[in-house]
């Protein structure tokens, strides 16, 4: 499964899940896993640097149409994504993040 690390690429998790990025500056980054073959829960977590973390975990179910509406982050609905089930009128803390958005599922 790749995980992403948003404005930082993405990294693979090995066989046992485990995943790791070094080189990273102070802040705070927007973890995301990515598997089109699975919903995640949650869609993303924040976590700030220089903290290490290894409690940075997520649970995959197969995926499904859920309902509202889904915001992917690549065109032909790939990569990162979140549903929104009610108003959002600022994206800039959500996990799919502000100005990033290439496709939409209804």
């Amino acid at each position: 499964m790749r995980v992403g690390i948003r404005c930082y690429g993405s990294v693979y998790t090995d066989h046992n899940g485990q995943y790791r990025k070094d080189g990273l500056e102070a802040g705070r980054y927007r973890v995301a896993p990515y598997d089109d073959r699975y919903d995640f829960v949650p869609t993303c977590k924040w976590v700030v640097v220089p903290l290490s973390r290894d409690d940075v975990s997520f649970v995959g179910v197969p995926a499904g149409p859920p309902p509202g509406v889904t915001l992917y982050e690549h065109d032909e609905y790939r990569g990162m994504h979140e549903t929104f089930t009610g108003d959002n009128p600022d994206l800039t803390d959500s996990c799919i993040g502000d100005n990033i958005v290439t496709s939409i599922k209804i």
